[in-house]
């Protein structure tokens, strides 16, 4: 039986994030931790331990464990992706322009507003799109770090780097599902050290590191967010699947997937860590893209011909969707 769980990661200075369009990669910083960025940083963890990277591969390939994107929160706040899904009747409450306006600045919900948000889609009840976004205020700041390169040169070139501070109770959040508490064990442990070693970009210069917060089981959570989160991870018929993770279904299911969808892509690409060559470029499903049928996703192989094995993982953990 599939167990979902929370974890907060508490960050103890600057995270750096690049763009997904690969420009200005050290000048920008955004706030979405994507899952297989996530799940390489797992498995580069796992390469001290051949057995425990091997065992973590094969159970990434089998779907006996999932992770979604690491979403912001705020103390007992939990905050969702937006769900990219539309009906007449929420339509016809964005009539006005400034209304719309809003609507498109909105990039995540409160768990606490979700049941909300979908009533607007569903019965065309007002939603407060203002109140929604003052919410996501000030859950971080930019942290502005000027470094230098050397790189054998009798002049340092130096160069900006832009990250994240989050706020005082604000950080990121991800959940995970395990099909046994033996995975549950491996995915801990892993993420227990990724803490030392910090997520993200410019981990060089102290950029990433955390503090992991094991929360429990979301359906028996002491933060009612967390137990509301879980009903919709229940794996209970729904009218629409919404992924919480960057995601791709494997070729013979790409043609039934898009049938009734509502998506956006996401461009993945990046260096294989410690190889000096570029992965191949993948365009993925963002989170809150929606889909009418699931879909089981693909571990892929995105090192270059030739080169030693890096996989990336497009699993997708759905949310269910009543509207």
């Amino acid at each position: 039986m599939r167990t979902y769980y929370l974890y907060k990661f508490h960050f103890y200075g600057a995270l750096h994030i690049g763009p997904d369009d690969g420009r200005n990669v050290l000048q920008s910083s955004g706030i979405l931790l994507h899952s297989d960025t996530l799940f390489s940083a797992l498995c580069i963890e796992a390469l001290r331990d051949e057995t425990a990277r091997n065992s973590l591969l094969e159970e990434a390939k089998a779907g006996r464990f999932l992770l979604s994107d690491a979403f912001p929160y705020r103390a007992d706040e939990l905050f969702l992706p937006k769900p990219l899904i539309r009906t007449e009747q929420g339509l016809r409450q964005m009539q006005d322009p400034g209304q719309r306006k809003l609507f498109k600045k909105l990039t995540y919900l409160p768990a606490s507003l979700w049941d909300a948000y979908l009533d607007l889609w569903r019965e065309g009840r007002p939603f407060d799109a203002a109140a929604c976004l003052q919410q996501l205020e000030n859950l971080s700041f930019l942290d502005e770090r000027a470094c230098a390169a050397v790189r054998g040169k009798e002049e340092t070139d130096p160069y900006l780097v832009r990250g994240l501070q989050f706020n005082k109770d604000c950080g990121l959040y991800c959940i995970l599902a395990f099909d046994d508490d033996r995975v549950r064990s491996l995915v801990e442990g892993l993420l227990q050290s990724l803490s030392f070693s910090g997520v993200g970009g410019k981990r060089s210069v102290g950029f990433g590191k955390f503090q992991l917060e094991c929360c429990g089981e979301l359906a028996q959570s002491a933060c009612e967010a967390a137990r509301v989160l879980g009903t919709y991870l229940s794996g209970e018929p729904a009218a629409h699947w919404m992924t919480l993770n960057t995601s791709l279904p494997a070729e013979d299911e790409l043609e039934e997937a898009m049938e009734h969808a509502e998506y956006s892509l996401c461009r993945r690409g990046g260096f294989v860590h410690g190889m000096g060559y570029k992965k191949r470029t993948v365009y993925a499903f963002a989170s809150g893209s929606c889909f009418s049928k699931r879909f089981t996703g693909q571990v892929r192989n995105v090192a270059p011909e030739g080169r030693q094995p890096a996989l990336r993982m497009l699993k997708p953990m759905f949310l269910g969707v009543d509207v």
